[in-house]
């Protein structure tokens, strides 16, 4: 039997390589998203801390002018480092959207050669079949011949 070879086996290798990198780049976006989710919600916390500690404060009959511009500014740079983090988790879900589609694309075109490759096997083997058959009543004719030609 003839060995089956597929014709664009490096055609589908290298769509299998960007399938399998798409799918790592795929993983790393969602590790940045994860991260800057993660970040944001860090500085959410602190910010809710920081004006938790100034209502006490101001709450307190020991409040000075210059703890309430601290505690303001410190306050209004978390407010900026959160639409800063907001904005990056915005950035990344874009990131992680366009890789996805990176990976179905990939994917669709991996499983389109591997579709190939099947639809090439299954001809091999019924191409294979056909020709053994053939080969065999063959064999049958001759062996048939032979005995007729023995016995007369």
């Amino acid at each position: 039997m003839k060995k089956f070879r597929f014709s664009l086996q490096t055609v589908h290798n290298v769509r299998e390589l960007k399938r399998d990198n798409a799918e790592r780049d795929l993983v790393a976006a969602g590790v940045e998203l994860d991260e800057a989710k993660a970040h944001l919600e860090e500085v959410l916390s602190l910010r809710q801390k920081a004006v938790n500690q100034y209502c006490d404060l101001h709450q307190s009959s020991q409040i000075e002018a210059t703890t309430v511009v601290m505690h303001t500014n410190y306050i209004g740079s978390l407010m900026e480092l959160e639409r800063l983090a907001r904005h990056s988790i915005a950035r990344n879900e874009r990131h992680v959207a366009s890789k996805r589609e990176v990976l179905i694309e990939a994917s669709r075109d991996s499983e389109t050669t591997a579709n190939l490759r099947d639809r090439q096997f299954e001809r091999h083997v019924l191409e294979t079949a056909r020709k053994e058959q053939l080969l065999l009543d063959e064999m049958a004719v001759l062996a048939v011949a032979r005995h007729r030609s023995s016995n007369s």
